[in-house]
């Protein structure tokens, strides 16, 4: 899997991952299918919640994360709650427009 969550040693624009997030399975009515443009800064990591950043300074946050299973497009997560998908689709910097 991709690397580690990153150590910042001194003040610097960080890179992220800029990401398709896709509920497969899950609570909530209406949700499956439903996909969210944002960056990711950090790898899903079991036993953490998954953190998306999105636009206007929001962040979509899921419950802990249970399993995880790699994929050819992507990575699988199970959370306590859901199953998403996350797909990377390019690298960039926050100040970057993830949904341009």
């Amino acid at each position: 899997m991709r690397g580690q969550r990153l150590r910042i040693t001194q003040t610097q624009e960080i890179p992220a991952w800029k990401v398709s997030l896709t509920r497969m399975r899950g609570e909530g009515k209406g949700t499956k299918g439903k996909k969210l443009l944002g960056w990711e800064y950090a790898s899903p990591q079991q036993g953490y919640p998954y953190l998306v950043y999105l636009r206007n300074h929001a962040v979509f946050q899921t419950s802990a994360v249970q399993e995880l299973r790699e994929t050819e497009d992507g990575v699988i997560i199970e959370t306590i709650n859901s199953v998403y998908h996350i797909e990377y689709l390019s690298t960039g910097c926050f100040t970057d427009d993830p949904i341009g």
